[in-house]
């Protein structure tokens, strides 16, 4: 026998229904138990659209106006949560017969999105199905690959704002609708919603498993998406022809994790509602890169039983001494060809950035095509495969033409031209996109990342101070006993500068470096970065408290995305690093609860005093 969902049933009394259902002469006798509960189940699916027709149209079904009487309070008086299931022969039909009519207005399917809101957040008007706009659209679904469903919208008739299923829009802007959590359905152009499990789904492929858009658009369209498969592809009336793109991917990434940011801050997402869907999230992230930029990010002041000790002070009373370490690794992305130049290039193509753009050299145009006559050759593009030395490619799929020419370098150009009388260097033209240098990282000594910054001409001394400063403006804030591989030329630098911003803090060298790395001619460093200089950093049987080798473990995850950043642009590159690191210390945090290590977050001095 059919089961009533439950949520149904709760509402449902047996002896209730019979006396409704005896009230209409042989209705009992027309129905079977399964009719019933198929009733029920879309009535209860397609509730909101029913709303919206309420009174509803006469039907020359007497059985079906006789049992929409008897059952309609039931209905209305269920819950809106938890709509019923339909099974996948119901949702067939349901597209069958639902895309039949004409007019959209009276179209269905079994995924319908509406506005969560009957009023205009303005004047409080109602909103009149005389505006209700309808048109088709792809859904992408986690559990059900990719569907064809119906998107609503309505229209204020005073304000004039229309009101979409995420967001309602004044022609300017778009106000994303306050919520506690992320919306489980998200538009992410305008005739494509996507599930936000799927959007997680996403995510958490970049995350464990280094996996690009392109190659997370491969995987959903070959293995959940069912494209592959030519027999669910016959389903005209069922399922979309056009399987999810990289840019669609990506673009599902930026908004959940633009979504649950706000929801996180209790905050309203808001978007341009003028120019394209990249443009638009630019700008969104843009304004959160600055924000990581001025604030930090979110553990910048991490503290637990793993990277923080308490050992007793000269006064016998006991003091913290929280640990990080320090580390540089080859992540960059192609910015301007000025030397250290920190300003985004515009296009992906640009060598310089706006300011400097005024550097192109036009008289090296032909040394340029000579470059790419050579380019064409297939030796040359296995050998530019063999020179990047990733493990990861951003397209399974694709041709090899996405290592392109403008990252080819130039030396080989310069191989036939004859050694002049005047020296060996000879002047070189540079064509290939400048590369920023590195990105630093500080990283506690539990695995947390505490700050990262773009390195952009070098990892060097000066550069590497100024990112602990600006990770740390208030100077007390900053970790008590900072590892780093060359601390001994920071400290150099330091006294030369007569810098005492790390006066508070322990500098050595971590402990992996010292032994195999750091000569032991050199007195500066044997007296000054020597980690056994400060017996709190080893216990009583001589066993090293902090685990100095942490960023380089670090390193290993944060390099298995080279492949997927190495032609963004600073914001996306920016944006999609920060939602990394926060997804991994979030894991990690979660790890060291569980492990009763009490993760907790320090009061920043600013704050305290």
């Amino acid at each position: 026998m059919p089961q009533t969902p439950a949520h149904a049933s709760a509402m449902l009394n047996l002896s209730d229904l019979h006396k409704r259902l005896s009230s209409y002469g042989d209705l009992q006798e027309a129905i079977t138990l399964a009719d019933l509960d198929y009733f029920l189940r879309l009535v209860q699916h397609f509730k909101q659209e029913i709303r919206l027709h309420v009174p509803p149209r006469s039907t020359d079904d007497v059985t079906i106006m006789q049992l929409w009487s008897a059952v309609k309070n039931l209905v209305w008086a269920a819950s809106d949560e938890s709509p019923s299931t339909l099974s996948r022969d119901e949702q067939r039909e349901v597209y069958l017969y639902g895309m039949k009519p004409q007019l959209p207005q009276e179209k269905l399917a079994a995924s319908m999105f509406y506005p969560p809101v009957s009023k205009c957040e303005y004047c409080d008007s109602h909103l009149r199905l005389s505006t209700l706009s309808r048109y088709e659209v792809t859904f992408y679904t986690l559990h059900d690959g990719a569907r064809r469903a119906l998107s609503s919208s309505f229209a204020c008739h005073s304000c004039k704002v229309r009101y979409y299923h995420n967001y309602y829009s004044d022609g300017r802007l778009r106000h994303y609708y306050h919520s506690s959590s992320v919306p489980p359905i998200i538009l992410i152009e305008e005739h494509v919603y996507i599930d936000s499990q799927l959007c997680e789904f996403f995510t958490n492929l970049s995350l464990f498993a280094w996996v690009s858009a392109q190659n997370s658009a491969n995987i959903y369209n070959h293995t959940l998406s069912k494209f592959s498969d030519p027999s669910t592809l016959s389903e005209a009336s069922e399922r979309p022809s056009n399987p999810i793109t990289s840019e669609q991917v990506s673009r599902g990434f930026v908004l959940n994790a633009l979504l649950r940011d706000c929801a996180e801050s209790a905050s309203s997402l808001i978007l341009p509602d003028i120019g394209d869907n990249d443009e638009r999230l630019k700008q969104v992230m843009e304004l959160r890169n600055s924000r990581i930029i001025a604030h930090g990010q979110a553990e910048r002041m991490h503290a637990c039983d793993v990277c923080e000790k308490f050992i007793r002070g000269p006064t016998g009373d006991l003091r913290s001494l929280r640990a990080a370490t320090m580390d540089g690794t080859g992540l960059g992305r192609p910015c301007c060809k000025e030397h250290n130049c920190p300003h985004p290039l515009v296009k992906h193509r640009a060598h310089f950035c706006a300011i400097h753009d005024h550097k192109k050299a036009p008289d090296h145009r032909q040394i340029e095509l000579r470059r790419n006559e050579r380019g064409k050759a297939f030796f040359q593009l296995k050998q530019r495969l063999h020179k990047i030395q990733t493990s990861q490619i951003s397209d399974a799929l694709g041709p090899t033409s996405e290592l392109d020419d403008d990252d080819e370098p130039d030396d080989e150009l310069y191989s036939d031209i004859r050694k002049s009388d005047a020296g060996n260097k000879q002047p070189k033209a540079r064509f290939e996109r400048r590369k920023t240098h590195n990105e630093q990282l500080l990283v506690a000594c539990c695995g947390t990342i505490l700050a990262r910054g773009t390195m952009f001409g070098a990892e060097s001394i000066s550069g590497v101070k100024d990112f602990l400063k600006s990770s740390y403006p208030v100077q007390l804030d900053l970790p008590d006993v900072i590892f780093y591989d060359n601390n001994c030329h920071l400290q150099s630098h330091l006294q030369a500068q007569k810098d005492d911003y790390f006066c508070y803090v322990i500098l050595p060298v971590d402990v992996f470096h010292f032994k195999s790395k750091h000569k032991e001619s050199d007195k500066f460093c044997q007296k000054h970065c020597n980690p056994a200089l400060w017996e709190e950093l080893a216990d009583e049987e001589g066993n090293w408290v902090f685990n100095s080798s942490i960023a380089e473990q670090v390193n290993v995850w944060i390099g298995g995305y080279r492949s997927i950043v190495r032609d963004m642009l600073a914001h996306r590159y920016d944006f999609f690093l920060d939602e990394m690191i926060k997804r991994r210390n979030a894991l990690v945090i979660k790890k060291l609860w569980d492990t009763g290590n009490c993760p907790y977050r320090i009061p920043s001095a600013a704050a305290v005093y």
